[in-house]
This record gives structure tokens, C-alpha cells and sequence, in this order.
């Protein structure tokens, strides 16, 4: 097996962009999520509810945020932290996030029609990983829960194979994408090597009306597909409203994943 893919997306939600090489740290990939877009009341937002995101490209270096958006101007964001912060919400969890460019917050309200502020996970906002994982010491960026996804290329094509037609890899959102495992084998992984860097494979990626989504439009799929299929036999066996693609994973160590490098179940 090897990698096939690596992918990045700075802002949650927002069209992010391949690597050929990218440091695994241990909230995941360098840069992957640590900002996101909340509304007035500071609770996040995402595509699922807001599908302009998707329309926002991002660009990331060692001292900015570059975004993007059609007959916008792009907006540059310093990485530097200033003392503006406030409590965001994700899910059942709040963090301390620092909100760092008051211009961010007037682009995006334009940009996705509301009133808007771009929220920034520096090394002070802290976000534990959920308790009933299991990992108590580690943590994990703005993603809906876990440090990165992995995607099976012979399980996208079992999928696409059962819609008729091909289904892009970037609806699931994956930070890497392996090839020469059989369709689905993940599911029974439970620690696996990329390269130098080891992941325990914590769970299964519960799906969302997220994949029904254009990855470059943000355009909804008028059959609901891929998630109609998948509902149709990728329900978790208890838990039945969980549809499962793809596997969550939490790095054990720190180190860099290249596209090319070898993968092993271990």
C-alpha cells in the first residue's frame, strides 16, 4: 500500500489544497483546520448549512492565510496571534480561539451574506480529543473530531461503482488517500505506519449530508448521492443513523507523510 494523496484545508469547511509532503503534528496535519469560520453568536459554521464555504480557496505559508473568493479581492491573514480572542463553539466543545483580523471578519460576512468572524486555533486554544476515545492526552484541531481521515482509493470505487458513475475522492474530505488495499479493508485496522509517523485508527468516519456536496461548487447532488448509497449498506451495525466511510485517525507520533510512502497495518 502506499499514498496516493495528501490534503490540506486551513479553513474549515473551505476548499483546501493538495501536498506532496506535509508535517503531522498532534492535532494532525500542519495547518489542516485551525480556522473557522463562526457566526454572531460564536457557534461554528460549516458547508453543510452554509454551502458558500466551499467557494473560498485557501493558500497557506509559514506566516499567512491567503483567501479567495470569485470578484473579491483575495484577503491576506498573519499568523501572528494578537490578544483579540473569544470563546467558540464546535459541537459540544468551546475554545479559546483567537479572532485575529477584524478585515477577515468584514470579507467573509460579505463573502457568505451574514455577519461572520474567522476564528484562529493557536497553540493557547486547546481542544482535548473526546474522553470515550480513549486518548486522553491528545488533542485535535477544528475538525469535526478527529486529527485526520484516511480514504481507501478501492473503497471510492466500490461506491462509485454502486452510484453508476464516478464519485470524486474529495467529497469525503481526506488528509490521505492510500491505494492497494481491497475495498473497505480500514475497517479493520486499528494502528497503521505512513511513512516514519504511526496512527492508532480510532474509528470509522461517520458521514454527513457534506458529501452530497460538489467539492468545487458547493452545488448539493440532486439524487443525494453518494450518502444515499452509502446509507444503503454503511449503517453501523448498533448505532443505525451513523453512515460509515472512511477511517478517523490520531497520529502517536510526530514526524512527515510524503506522497509515495509506504503504509503498513501494524
Amino acid at each position: 500500500m502506499e499514498v496516493t494523496e495528501i490534503n490540506v484545508f486551513p479553513l474549515k469547511s473551505a476548499r483546501g489544497f493538495g501536498l506532496s509532503a506535509a508535517e503531522v503534528r498532534p492535532r494532525g496535519l500542519a495547518g489542516d483546520r485551525r480556522w473557522m469560520v463562526v457566526d454572531e453568536n460564536h457557534q461554528f459554521m460549516t458547508a453543510r448549512k452554509c454551502p458558500a464555504l466551499l467557494s473560498i480557496l485557501t493558500r497557506l505559508d509559514e506566516h499567512r492565510l491567503t483567501l479567495r473568493a470569485r470578484d473579491r479581492e483575495p484577503l491576506t491573514v498573519a499568523l501572528a496571534t494578537p490578544d483579540r480572542r473569544a470563546p467558540v463553539v464546535i459541537w459540544r466543545d468551546e475554545v479559546d480561539a483567537c479572532l485575529p483580523d477584524p478585515a477577515a471578519d468584514a470579507w467573509l460576512s460579505e463573502v457568505l451574506g451574514q455577519t461572520c468572524y474567522l476564528a484562529y486555533m493557536d497553540e493557547r486554544a486547546v481542544r482535548p480529543l473526546a474522553a470515550k476515545h480513549g486518548f486522553d492526552d491528545h488533542v485535535v484541531s477544528f475538525a469535526d473530531g478527529m486529527p485526520l481521515l484516511l480514504v481507501n482509493e478501492a473503497s471510492v470505487a466500490d461506491v462509485s461503482a454502486r452510484v453508476g458513475r464516478p464519485i470524486e475522492t474529495l467529497r469525503f474530505r481526506p488528509n490521505i488517500v492510500i491505494r492497494g488495499a481491497e475495498a473497505f479493508a480500514e475497517d479493520t485496522w486499528r494502528e497503521v505506519r505512513v511513512g516514519d509517523v504511526t496512527f492508532a485508527v480510532v474509528s470509522a468516519c461517520a458521514r454527513c449530508v457534506f458529501t452530497t456536496l460538489d467539492p468545487i461548487t458547493g452545488e448539493r447532488d440532486p439524487a443525494g448521492e453518494p450518502l444515499k448509497t452509502l446509507s444503503s449498506f454503511r449503517r453501523h451495525p448498533q448505532k443505525r443513523s451513523d453512515v460509515l466511510f472512511g477511517a478517523n485517525l490520531t497520529p502517536l507520533g510526530n514526524g512527515v507523510v510524503r506522497v509515495g510512502d509506504p503504509v503498513t497495518v501494524t
